[in-house]
């Protein structure tokens, strides 16, 4: 009743497709990685029964890939050399075009966007451009031209009305958010992107609605649909004046989201909540749980459900 489309928090993900067996059984499989749909396709079949329409998240990321897509045949040894350059991106088209020929014969029109590259951009790492490289093994094999490279592969294979993203946090922040507009501006120039996802994983206090409102402008200056693609607000303390606090963040939130996209200065086509209820959220560490959702464990909604559910013209997923 509440959500029109759903994001799989992993089963999506390369170490959920990846068919490690079948990748090493032949030879003939050592530029072509297999992929099997075992973990997601419950998911796929539960939405394609229910009318839902689901994002796909994502096609490529350093993190929750595991090394051996990357070594000489498929070498599970940590020492295993990491392929060459021409070999992984072979390996990368076709990773892209199997996940998305199977899910496209199989569930055609299920899934209506992809976050294509995830988190590419790290400032802290200070390579030219910002680009992510430490924990990146497709940056130290391909460099910065991996993600050029998996937008084309993502165009070349995907149906044309399926629609194109880069997804990345803490996106208000300025010289990320440059960073990233450098990047997206070079992708556009060569059609090959329709989107930019913000992750949205905020705090109750920061960082500042006004920040978020301002870095949401500059992005849309590129021309691009916007979607907040992981929302969530970290909240460890328990109580009413906390949760009210919390409510009103939110309401504050999708103020500021429905002026943006009735006045036109932003196209913001979707809003994904990362996660249903408090009790499964990421952000839940042993011994201190999190309360950052709009139900709570029982599925009863909270004061923050209330806060987001007032502006019912923004798609609510």
């Amino acid at each position: 009743e509440q959500f029109n489309s759903f994001t799989a928090g992993n089963e999506l993900k390369p170490d959920s497709l990846l068919d490690y067996n079948k990748c090493i059984s032949d030879p003939k499989y050592d530029d072509n990685p297999q992929v099997t749909f075992r973990n997601a396709e419950y998911l796929l079949d539960f939405a394609q029964e229910e009318g839902l329409s689901m994002r796909g998240h994502t096609l490529v990321w350093h993190s929750q890939t595991p090394r051996w897509f990357f070594t000489e045949g498929y070498s599970r040894d940590e020492n295993a050399p990491l392929v060459s350059k021409e070999l992984m991106l072979k390996r990368m088209e076709n990773y892209i075009k199997n996940v998305l020929e199977y899910i496209q014969s199989n569930y055609p029109g299920l899934v209506y966007a992809w976050d294509v590259v995830n988190e590419a951009i790290e400032v802290g790492d200070d390579m030219p451009g910002y680009y992510r490289s430490n924990e990146s093994y497709w940056y130290q094999i391909i460099g910065e031209e991996f993600l050029e490279k998996a937008f084309e592969y993502a165009r070349k294979y995907a149906d044309p009305e399926v629609r194109l993203f880069y997804n990345d946090y803490n996106t208000e922040q300025v010289t990320k958010m440059n960073a990233i507009i450098d990047m997206v501006e070079k992708l556009k120039a060569k059609d090959l992107i329709d989107g930019i996802g913000l992750q949205c994983h905020i705090g109750h206090n920061s960082p500042s609605i006004t920040d978020i409102e301002s870095s949401i402008r500059k992005y849309a200056e590129l021309g691009l649909e916007i979607q907040v693609t992981e929302l969530d607000m970290s909240l460890t303390d328990y109580t009413e004046e906390t949760l009210m606090k919390q409510a009103s963040r939110y309401k504050r939130l999708f103020l500021t989201l429905k002026y943006l996209k009735e006045k036109g200065f932003a196209n913001i086509t979707n809003v994904t909540f990362w996660g249903l209820s408090d009790d499964i959220s990421w952000l839940n560490k042993p011994g201190i749980p999190n309360y950052p959702l709009l139900f709570d464990q029982y599925l009863v909604q909270k004061p923050a459900f209330w806060g987001a559910i007032m502006h019912p013209d923004i798609p609510l997923n």
